[in-house]
């Protein structure tokens, strides 16, 4: 079982001062968040596409975050969408392919409604 709990440091695009702005784990077979190291915790654009994850326990460790791309994982309950914890920050969530496609509850209100803008 992965997680997101080792360094992924070579994964990571650096932007002034060696901040570190965006992560992209595609393709990991990824399956929990899990504990992530604090020099990670202020990133802007994490990409975690084409996974196994199915719960975002975690994802509220990222206080920053502007896009959220989760294309292709395992999430059916809508409910995990609540974890994320900068809901009116964020500018792109992307969840295509995901199971919970096919609830009635995982609309355009839903999304709209907890994800202010």
């Amino acid at each position: 079982m992965n997680a997101i709990i080792e360094d992924f440091e070579q994964d990571c695009t650096v932007q002034e001062q060696e901040k570190i702005v965006s992560v992209n784990l595609n393709y990991r077979d990824i399956t929990q968040i899990g504990f992530i190291k604090d020099k990670y915790r202020h990133i802007q654009e994490l990409y975690l596409n084409h996974n196994l994850i199915q719960c975002l326990d975690g994802i509220q460790q990222f206080s920053n975050l502007h896009i959220l791309s989760l294309k292709f994982n395992m999430i059916v309950k809508v409910e995990e969408f609540m974890k994320v914890s900068n809901k009116k920050q964020l500018k792109s969530l992307n969840i295509i392919g995901n199971p919970i496609e096919k609830d009635d509850r995982c609309s355009f209100t839903f999304f709209v409604t907890y994800f202010p803008r």
